[in-house]
């Protein structure tokens, strides 16, 4: 059975979810995602040292032998891949990457609002080639 539980403390942090099933957790936080330069997705869209301390923590958590996941919420249909901004926050880029590159899985989702609806289009990969082990 599969235990989700939100707003969970990890380290100096408090991450979105914990999912817990047996003996498996994936940490998980969600960032949400509008700001794209041609059809490259990218956060973040303002400098976040929040988001540099939770990326490292699900690096750490990583490390601990769970599981870590950041999912991006991409509400632009137009994108084509994501990657993390570095002209914005080069300090978030480079946590962002030292934890792909450590097995932290990204899963970039892409969304359409339209009206009051809103439809899952489906998923981006990374656009870059400086992540190791995409």
């Amino acid at each position: 059975m599969l235990e989700v539980i939100p707003e969970q403390k990890f380290g100096d942090s408090r991450l979105d979810f914990l999912l817990k099933k047996k003996d498996t957790e994936l940490w998980v936080e969600v960032k949400g995602c509008t700001l794209i330069y041609g059809s490259t997705a990218t956060f973040p869209d303002a400098p976040t040292t929040r988001g540099k301390r939770h990326v490292g923590e699900l690096k750490k958590a990583l490390e601990s032998g769970s599981e870590a996941l950041i999912m991006i919420l991409v509400l632009r249909k137009d994108a084509s891949c994501f990657k993390a901004n570095e002209s914005i926050d080069p300090d978030f880029a480079e946590a962002f990457k030292d934890a792909v590159n450590a097995g932290v899985q990204v899963c970039p989702l892409v969304f359409s609002y339209e009206g009051k609806d809103l439809f899952y289009m489906g998923k981006v990969p990374l656009c870059t080639e400086e992540y190791n082990s995409i």
